[in-house]
């Protein structure tokens, strides 16, 4: 089970951070997730669908959450996996962000 605060930064050139604070729990041992993960996004079509790969990613020395463990749930680049999403726009800077089978994360975006 991962538990994890995330939020998400996006520029108009196509990168993104993903910064992701909780834990992961497996066999009643917690691990402790503090990470960023850097990606690529890519429209692939004109209805808000996006293709997202991860690319690379940054530890802090607080976590300890083992990689086999981790791709469990996120698999970096050598994986080759594009993930892909749909973002609506609700109001003003309130995003609900979904994969293809149900929401992820509702984002609010500050200006």
């Amino acid at each position: 089970m991962l538990k994890s605060k995330t939020s998400i930064l996006v520029t108009s050139d196509n990168m993104g951070r993903m910064n992701m604070y909780g834990y992961v729990k497996e066999n009643n041992v917690f691990y402790r997730l503090d990470r960023a993960l850097y990606f690529n996004y890519q429209s692939i079509d004109k209805k808000n669908n996006y293709s997202i790969r991860f690319k690379t990613l940054s530890i802090t020395s607080s976590d300890n959450v083992p990689q086999a463990l981790f791709a469990n749930f996120i698999q970096l680049e050598e994986e080759k996996i594009n993930y892909y999403i749909n973002v609506t726009k609700m109001n003003d800077n309130i995003y609900i962000i979904k994969d293809e089978a149900y929401s992820s994360f509702t984002c609010y975006a500050d200006k």
